[in-house]
C-alpha cells in the first residue's frame, strides 16, 4: 500500500492524516489488514 497514495484521497484534512498514520502505527506493515479497512 502506498502512504503518498492515502495522503493525496485524503486531502489536506490533518485530522484524518493523523488517523491514518494512528491506523499504520496500530497495524505496522500488516497491509491485509489496512486493505480490509479501505
Amino acid at each position: 500500500m502506498d502512504i503518498e497514495n492515502i495522503s493525496i484521497i485524503i486531502g489536506p484534512n490533518n485530522c484524518s492524516k493523523s488517523t491514518v498514520l494512528e491506523a499504520l502505527c496500530k497495524f505496522g506493515s500488516n497491509d491485509s489488514t489496512l486493505d480490509n479497512i479501505f
